[in-house]
């Protein structure tokens, strides 16, 4: 397979992106990966990345292309986050930001949410 000309930088980079992903895949199969800082830094990295990949990539011919999408993904939203309860009996936007389910009195939740039930109440932050 041939993939052109490629510098030494260049494969130096491809090797380094490659091997940071890999760290960063296998961090994330694993069960504590919400306690590791350096998940969440590279996890943003890749959204930002992907920000700016599709920013390059895809070229808007006007601004009101632009504005036509982001009122298509405002209704999108809309739709997601208050009609899809009447038709699944649940927010599948609010059940997908939340993780399956709000705050319950384990330990480890109370660190992420306000706990004010019960006997976490002195644990609110």
């Amino acid at each position: 397979m041939d993939i052109g000309p490629c510098s030494r930088l260049e494969a130096i980079g491809f090797l380094t992106s490659y091997a940071v992903g890999g760290v960063w895949l296998i961090i994330a199969l694993g069960d504590d990966a919400a306690n590791y800082t350096v998940y969440w830094i590279v996890q943003d990295v890749f959204g930002a990345s992907m920000c700016l990949l599709f920013l390059s990539v895809v070229k808007l011919p006007s601004v009101r292309v632009a504005g036509y999408l982001l009122i298509a993904a405002f209704f999108y939203d809309i739709f997601f986050v208050f009609v899809t309860p009447y038709i699944f009996s649940k927010s599948i936007m609010i059940d997908v930001a939340t993780g399956g389910g709000g705050p319950t009195l384990d330990e480890l939740t109370c660190e992420k949410y306000i706990c004010v039930i019960g006997e976490h109440q002195g644990n609110n932050r």
